[in-house]
């Protein structure tokens, strides 16, 4: 198949999975959280060192970690009603700040380099998405943006690696 037609359909199908996603679930800030993954991805080259399990092990993380923080420093905070230089505008930024610390230590741990997972624990640590539905749906997504990752790149089935 065409190179161009085999991403043009794998494009298509990152955007349609995460727009499915967030339409379905009522959840549209989905769109926000895994986006800038679908664009990262669609970047790409075909033979690149990103496998499903990178971006697994990363957006999981960060879902994590912008839950814990939100629940540590921002719950029960709007983000877009705090005044400026408030001590709740500091704790919402706080809670940003500790999601991407914790999402940056599990990506180095585990050599998943997706830095777009900052931008989902970033969503998440902002109170967008911490609901159990919510955070369900956006689990079901990562793992469905996951899978298309690996069906749209075939493995050699040994390294994890797209062959050369």
């Amino acid at each position: 198949m065409d190179q161009r037609v085999q991403r043009f359909g794998y494009v298509g199908a990152l955007t349609v999975a995460i727009l499915a996603a967030a339409l379905l679930s009522h959840h549209l800030a989905i769109l926000l959280a895994l986006g800038p993954t679908a664009y990262f991805l669609a970047l790409l080259p075909s033979d690149g060192d990103i496998t499903a399990k990178d971006v697994l092990v990363s957006h999981l993380a960060a879902v994590a970690a912008g839950w814990i923080a939100y629940l540590l420093l921002a719950q029960g905070i709007d983000p877009t009603a705090v005044a400026p230089r408030s001590l709740e505008s500091l704790r919402v930024v706080a809670s940003m700040l500790l999601a991407m610390g914790l999402t940056a230590v599990v990506l180095f741990r585990f050599s998943a380099q997706i830095a777009t997972a900052h931008v989902t624990a970033t969503v998440v640590a902002l109170g967008a998405l911490t609901s159990p539905r919510a955070l369900g749906a956006l689990v079901v997504c990562v793992g469905v943006v996951a899978g298309l990752h690996a069906a749209f790149h075939e493995t050699d089935g040994r390294s994890g690696k797209v062959p050369a």
